[in-house]
């Protein structure tokens, strides 16, 4: 009969792939949730089931996972959502420890989530499984959640403490928030650039948990996080090396705080990470380096050529093999657009008419004969801009003209007036004379 592992949070971004790595080893998985009916996309021996039924699942199960809890980065930290946040976590903590309480074969293993944020921001302090806690809304937030689970080790249930860093997938996560700017080449670092970035690939991150899964003689905190942690800058450039774009355009950090408002010390604020008690237990990270993981993850190599197919991709059939989609069709199609408006014009010359396409040409040649990434957006966004410019002063010397045709129009309805009423006058003299 195969080992039953019960997973809370299981449709989050860690959850939804551990949940498939598990079932692919055959094991059951069961997840718990408070829609189970909403739970999609399960993979054969795995099941969704309601928080009332989670005691019933535990008794006799391998392990619980407990990976619930709101996203901490979802949305400015008003008063409320910080309660909503600190709640979930206590919540589910609350409830995987009342079920391995009333259990009757307690599982023998707890795997509970946490977060690089227990330990705040520190600047460039080098950061183990032993660095005291930090200071601020996530260091207490993470020091509490982690506190809530604390009753499972005087059930004899082995606790350990998954302090997790920022998990790398395309899919979903901070990554993916970051995709679209950087293959538009608008990205680049955030802040100063120079604080922290403790990242991990989602493969290594799964496998680290399935680790820690299997080796009962493990316990207390672990950092899941990659050895060799980047500033946030360095991350920058690996991105849009990864990308084959430019990565030069900073997000300053007075924006930040203004946009995000205290949440923004999620991605100022950095934690130098290192992996030290993982190492010393044995495992192995199959993506140690930033660069072979984002070739990895977005399935393109530093330039630009296809990436070989591993694991991930392997998973991820979505991923596309030849790279990211870009910009430039979407342009043209703007191009074109401006270029029709631009012929509205009533007195539009055989010019007009030809070089919106000569410069479509241009572009086209630009775009698929080879010319290089950078170049040939600068090229498009060019154009696009002469277009853009070229039909503002058209607009504006249009504006300018219906005005004075206006103004024409009145001053000549005045002057019909004025020869309208002395005409009048003479009339009346001339049957007055009679």
């Amino acid at each position: 009969m195969a080992e039953r592992i019960v997973l809370t949070g299981g449709s989050g971004l860690i959850g939804r792939a551990l949940t498939q790595e598990l079932a692919r080893e055959g094991r059951e998985v069961v997840v718990a949730s408070r829609a189970p009916g909403r739970v999609a996309g399960l993979p054969a021996g795995a099941r969704a089931i309601g928080w009332e039924e989670l005691s019933a699942a535990v008794d006799g199960a391998a392990a619980v996972v407990n990976l619930a809890g709101e996203p901490i980065a979802g949305g400015r930290w008003t008063e409320e959502r910080k309660r909503r946040i600190v709640e979930s976590r206590r919540r589910a903590a609350d409830a995987c420890l009342a079920a391995l309480a009333a259990a009757r074969r307690r599982p023998p293993a707890l795997l509970q989530a946490s977060a690089v944020g227990y330990y705040g921001a520190r600047g460039d302090e080098e950061l183990a499984e032993d660095s005291p806690r930090g200071e601020g809304f996530r260091a207490e937030t993470t020091a509490a959640w982690e506190a809530a689970s604390a009753g499972a080790e005087a059930l004899g249930v082995r606790r350990v403490l998954l302090r997790t860093g920022v998990v790398l997938d395309p899919r979903g996560g901070a990554l993916a928030k970051m995709l679209p700017p950087f293959r538009l080449g608008l990205g680049g670092p955030l802040g100063s650039g120079r604080q922290w970035m403790p990242w991990i690939h989602r493969d290594d991150q799964v496998a680290a948990i399935r680790f820690l899964l299997d080796r009962a003689d493990l316990g207390g905190p672990f950092l899941l996080v990659a050895p060799a942690p980047v500033r946030n800058r360095e991350f920058g450039r690996a991105l849009g090396r990864a990308l084959a774009r430019p990565a030069l355009l900073p997000a300053p950090a007075l924006a930040l705080r203004l946009l995000f408002g205290e949440m923004a010390e999620v991605v100022l604020g950095g934690q130098r990470a290192r992996p030290g008690r993982l190492l010393a237990a044995g495992f192995a990270f199959r993506f140690p380096e930033l660069d072979g993981a984002l070739t990895d993850l977005l399935g393109r190599g530093r330039t630009g050529a296809p990436a070989g197919r591993g694991p991930a991709a392997e998973r991820n059939p979505g991923a596309d093999p030849v790279g990211p989609p870009r910009a430039e069709p979407a342009l043209l199609v703007a191009m074109l657009a401006l270029w029709g408006l631009s012929l509205r014009r009533r007195d539009a010359s055989i010019a007009d008419v030809f070089w919106g396409p000569g410069f479509l040409l241009v572009a086209g040649l630009g775009a698929w004969l080879g010319t290089a990434p950078l170049a040939r957006r600068l090229l498009v966004l060019a154009l696009v801009a002469v277009w853009a410019v070229r039909l503002a002063l058209h607009i504006g010397a249009r504006s300018r003209g219906r005005g004075e045709d206006y103004r024409y129009r009145e001053m000549r309805a005045r002057s019909r007036a004025k020869i309208g009423r002395a005409s009048g006058r003479e009339r009346v003299i001339e049957v007055g004379a009679r």
